[in-house]
């Protein structure tokens, strides 16, 4: 009755002051902050873990040890199938088609960057990563392009034009400085891109660089809810496992795990297996990421690592030039850029939200009036 009907205005009424106040800690600002860190993280860790398996398998220092690479990457792959197995509480779907797609390029990654690179890995694989941006870039000119051809009314994001913005002017000063400075002291991070004629691995890497950017991609259009990214992240680590390890059966790689741990020592495959947790850890805060701030925050954290690495190397053996000060404002370009960016979805689906409180408070009003209405039959009788 009409005790009842209150009863749930009441709780209505709760409900929404409890929103308010969940409300009031997830602002757009805090919120970018946070994912922008996250960002900022996910580039630190992915880079760490490249580096540290180069460091180990491709080194000058290690050419000679006789190892089991592909198996290597495919023990990364049966740690992200096991820990996604946990997220999605084993409760397996029929996998979709970009869960098909998705593992056979991060399995071309993987073989790529095991057997076709000729030399210089590390390098190649930022470089790689670099490239990402780009396509990362063609494609928000090309989308808004179409958008616009097919609504005249349409208008770009001024905001995600300054993220990259930000970001691209970033990288190339980043590029320039690293090119000066190498040809001044003959440090090879950068001047390999612009020497030697190399093209085959320049090409490599071009072709890895698009596999990063379509992974971001699929992630982009497929994975719209946390669910989903666990169940596809569960697919690459199943259909990736097996690749891998078919691959390494074919390059008769199972007869030289042992060889490969001993050769390297405790202490570097203590290394390796760090590098594991760093990468599980990075895919996970990077999808998150996709699926809460778009492909541009996830191009932007894959691609500054080559800056990350100078910092590193900056630390590392305590060095001053002005190629470091570059160094820095291309890192802080990019951060200014991923927040930007991330700001500008988290406000989107900030106002959404919003929007959507209000319809359900005017739909609350509304429905209030008309229980008024039914709740007091004697004041209609009294107008009567």
């Amino acid at each position: 009755g009409s005790e009842g009907a209150i009863q749930d205005c009441l709780e209505d009424i709760k409900e929404m002051e409890r929103e308010k106040s969940k409300d009031k800690e997830k602002k757009p600002i805090p919120q970018s902050i946070i994912f922008t860190i996250f960002g900022l993280i996910a580039a630190f860790l992915s880079y760490i873990e490249s580096s540290s398996i180069c460091y180990l398998f491709y080194s000058f220092k290690n050419k000679n040890i006789d190892k089991s690479k592909l198996f290597l990457e495919d023990i990364k792959y049966m740690g992200l199938l096991l820990i996604s197995s946990f997220l999605i509480r084993f409760k397996i779907k029929i996998p979709k088609i970009h869960q098909i797609i998705l593992p056979l390029l991060f399995s071309f990654l993987s073989y790529s960057t095991s057997y076709l690179y000729s030399r210089n890995h590390q390098s190649f694989i930022l470089l790689s990563k670099v490239f990402c941006i780009l396509f990362v870039s063609i494609y928000f000119g090309v989308s808004n392009l179409i958008h616009i051809r097919k609504d005249h009314s349409y208008k770009l994001s001024s905001r995600i034009c300054i993220g990259l913005f930000f970001v691209i002017l970033g990288i190339l000063i980043e590029f320039v400085s690293s090119y000066i400075n190498s040809v001044k002291s003959g440090e090879d991070n950068i001047r390999f891109i612009f020497h030697y004629n190399d093209y085959i691995n320049f090409v490599i890497a071009l072709g890895n660089g698009i596999c990063y950017a379509l992974i971001i991609f699929l992630f982009d259009l497929y994975c719209k809810s946390l669910e989903s990214v666990f169940d596809t992240l569960f697919y690459i680590g199943l259909f990736s496992t097996i690749i891998c390890f078919v691959l390494s059966i074919i390059y008769s790689e199972l007869s030289k795990i042992k060889s490969t741990f001993s050769g390297v020592g405790e202490n570097q495959a203590f290394i390796y297996f760090l590098g594991i947790a760093l990468f599980l850890i990075y895919i996970i805060l990077q999808s998150i990421l996709i699926k809460k701030c778009s492909i541009y925050s996830a191009g932007i954290i894959i691609s500054e690592q080559i800056s990350i690495r100078n910092i590193v190397d900056m630390i590392k053996y305590q060095s001053s030039s002005d190629s470091n000060i570059f160094t820095i404002i291309s890192l802080i370009l990019c951060t200014a850029g991923l927040f930007i960016i991330c700001l500008y979805h988290i406000s989107n689906g900030y106002n959404e939200k919003k929007k959507m409180d209000y319809d359900k408070t005017e739909s609350f009003k509304s429905n209030g009036d008309k229980n008024y209405a039914l709740i007091n039959p004697v004041s209609q009788n009294d107008d009567i």
